[in-house]
């Protein structure tokens, strides 16, 4: 996001609470805005500056999960990025407006 940028973030889950995180992340520097457990949350990122800004999930459950995220907002692009590389692939959808 460039300074100035806004982003509204919300998610839900099918019913698994899932371990999450809302990030900030400059080149080398992450920081943590947030976490928790639950099966939906959301969180609005206003940029002072460029940088990344995103939500981390982590199922701590033996079920399958399902997230559905919706980002509204003014921002260049929203994606989905797996962490680690072989993590779990989480199904999302991302309708934004800019």
């Amino acid at each position: 996001m460039e300074a100035g940028d806004r982003l509204d973030l919300s998610w839900t889950a099918n019913g698994v609470h899932l371990g999450y995180e809302y990030q900030l992340i400059e080149g080398h520097n992450d920081a943590v805005l947030g976490a928790g457990l639950s099966d939906k949350g959301g969180k609005r990122f206003n940029a002072d500056h460029g940088s990344l800004y995103g939500v981390a999930f982590q199922n701590h459950s033996t079920n399958n999960a399902r997230v559905v995220v919706r980002a509204t907002g003014s921002f260049e692009f929203f994606k989905e990025m797996s962490y680690p590389p072989d993590a779990q692939k989480i199904a999302s959808q991302a309708p934004h407006r800019h």
